[in-house]
């Protein structure tokens, strides 16, 4: 039998625990908003779609983004086309104390050798996708392997009919499809 499923919730449980002791007070569920916004485009950073990347509830993002922005970790804005959508970025503050959060994750990985490194990631990719794939989840992914990325001397998503402007290629998109 694999050990692989024990590492899984261990490591999970870890990285909960690493979360639940930030000096700020922030709980796991915040630090993961954190770290969709910082990931994500600006055509992903709504509730809706966050709700739908973390599978969490109304009630709790509501809260979270309440307790984020009164701490100053994100800024609120209103669509600049549908004035009923709201977009949610982080603010310096923000980048901030989730870079602070991660530094531990990115420490641990430098002990890895890059081949390592990468055999672990090509591991998590797949099981992810096979988790996503399992559970019905939308997919997400990053923009510049999206069947509807064009790149000739500029990016653009031919999905939305829009340009996509540096660093958004590299960014995690909703409307993400696999070529």
């Amino acid at each position: 039998m694999s050990s692989i499923p024990i590492y899984m919730e261990r490591l999970g449980v870890l990285m909960r625990h690493h979360s639940r002791a930030h000096p700020s007070g922030l709980h796991p569920v915040h630090f993961e908003v954190l770290h969709y916004l910082s990931a994500c485009n600006r055509f992903s950073n709504t509730p809706q779609a966050i709700i739908e990347y973390l599978g969490i509830t109304k009630g709790t993002l509501s809260q979270s983004l309440k307790l984020l922005e009164q701490k100053g970790y994100l800024s609120r804005s209103m669509d600049l086309k549908d004035r009923r959508i709201v977009h949610f970025d982080l603010t310096g503050a923000g980048e901030a104390i989730l870079a602070e959060h991660l530094q531990e994750t990115r420490q641990l990985l430098e002990h890895l050798a890059p081949p390592e490194q990468a055999s672990v990631e090509k591991a998590l990719e797949l099981l992810l996708g096979k988790m996503i794939e399992q559970q019905g989840g939308k997919p997400f992914g990053v923009c510049r392997t999206c069947k509807y990325h064009r790149s000739d001397e500029s990016s653009w998503c031919s999905l939305l009919q829009l340009p996509l402007e540096h660093p958004a290629p590299d960014k995690i998109c909703r409307e993400h499809v696999a070529p």
